[in-house]
């Protein structure tokens, strides 16, 4: 039986190739790249984040043992701090009723 010959391709002539072309002189300059958007994008949503967490009331969710976790929530001896409106009424209920979970309010180092 006969051997097929390897199947080979030509190589696109250098006039097409895309590092052939020269850039144009007179564009104008290009937006910034996804990745510089994205960036921008996150330092503005990350500030906003951080503006909005520090006027939401917050909890320390705390319990006596490692690990732990109750409703959804990984907890342990050193505090979790959430926003009290992430918890939903289930998660509530469910950590009040614990007895090996501490609840208590969150007082940030910038409040009096």
């Amino acid at each position: 039986m006969a051997k097929k010959p390897a199947r080979t391709t030509d190589p696109k002539p250098e006039a097409e190739t895309p590092s052939a072309i020269a850039p144009d002189p007179n564009a104008e300059a290009s937006p910034p790249s996804n990745g510089e958007a994205v960036e921008q994008e996150d330092s503005r949503s990350r500030a906003t984040r951080q503006h909005r967490d520090s006027a939401q009331e917050k909890v320390e969710i705390s319990a006596a043992r490692d690990p732990y976790r109750r409703a959804g929530l990984a907890l342990g001896k050193n505090p979790l701090i959430v926003p009290i409106d992430d918890l939903d009424d289930d998660q509530r209920e469910a950590l009040e009723a614990d007895p090996n979970v501490f609840i208590r309010a969150h007082r940030s180092s910038d409040e009096g």
